[in-house]
């Protein structure tokens, strides 16, 4: 089941037919903090989002990268939805689907983040998107994207936002490394045997980290951290599924951003054999003291025994 040929497809269409019920809806504009949203409302209430969607970054040089793109009807998201990358500068498409009264349905397409990236190409060169606005008011607004770099990471299909049936995770590279069946809760496919554990993240650490990336360009900060003491967060798998801290000390803003971030990564963590012998423990460290030749903080991944009670 590989789903690469009809999302790229799809998401290649230019959506340029004309907003319906143009007479009962308006258009509305927000700028906040580089933040653009252009969407319509309906003209009885103009707080009700009915019609085409699209919020974009505009970055000094007046580059917009486009955020997301879509239909709301009555104020849920509706039909064909696209986001971006948009703090990358290649502004890659991220995923695409459908939305059915604003739950996520059918089949859904997921990619991963641009690894090419240099400083060189930084400045507007490396994008893939450009936004085309209308000439009237009551017309749509269109996008165009070049996909030939894109690189998938998963897909499958939801139901009411929950994943159903057989899902694909892809490595970096290309490599189908999972075939899960989220229905039944199984792994059918395993392509990346982990022999020091029998903890995986489905699609492998790449696509861990490619979440992990993600989540921090959507929670840069707008000022640095100033680190003043040792500090430290470390979280497990909880019983209930879900990322928990078992450990957090020194600066309350790290602790806070570190979270921010956990909570952007699906918990997507199985026992690729079937027993829980081991669990992972994910480690925040913070820059202490300073080095400005080092990242803010670095992460760490670490398979542990699960404790007997």
């Amino acid at each position: 089941m590989r789903y690469l040929e009809t999302s790229l497809i799809l998401s290649l269409i230019l959506l340029a037919t004309v907003t319906s019920n143009a007479q009962e809806i308006t258009r509305k504009s927000t700028n906040n903090l580089n933040i653009s949203e252009k969407y319509f409302v309906l003209k009885a209430d103009k707080q009700t989002k009915h019609g085409q969607y699209l919020s974009y970054y505009s970055d000094y040089l007046f580059e917009d990268y486009i955020i997301e793109f879509g239909d709301y009807e009555n104020n849920l998201k509706t039909g064909r939805w696209f986001s971006f990358y948009h703090r990358d500068p290649s502004n890659f498409l991220k995923a695409a689907g459908e939305y059915v009264e604003g739950n996520k349905e059918g089949a859904w397409s997921y990619y991963y983040m641009d690894d090419s990236v240099t400083l060189f190409t930084s400045f507007g060169t490396q994008k893939t998107t450009r936004i085309i606005k209308p000439k009237k008011a009551s017309e749509r607004y269109q996008f165009e994207i070049s996909p030939e770099k894109y690189k998938m990471s998963s897909a499958g299909k939801y139901s009411e936002n929950a994943k159903i049936g057989i899902w694909e995770y892809y490595s970096l590279s290309g490599k189908l490394m999972h075939v899960y069946d989220h229905t039944a809760n199984k792994l059918l496919e395993n392509n990346h045997k982990q022999p020091d554990s029998t903890m995986i993240f489905l699609g492998g650490l790449d696509r861990f980290y490619n979440y992990y990336r993600s989540a921090q360009h959507d929670t840069k900060l707008q000022k640095p951290i100033d680190i003043t003491e040792p500090t430290q967060a470390i979280y497990e798998i909880g019983e209930d599924g879900n990322y928990k801290l078992v450990t957090g000390y020194g600066n309350k803003e790290f602790l806070e951003h570190a979270d921010k971030i956990m909570r952007a990564v699906p918990q997507e963590w199985i026992n690729q054999d079937g027993v829980a012998k081991m669990n992972v423990q994910i480690t925040y460290t913070a820059n202490y003291p300073k080095n400005e030749k080092k990242a803010p903080f670095y992460i760490n991944l670490k398979f542990v025994e699960i404790r007997k009670k």
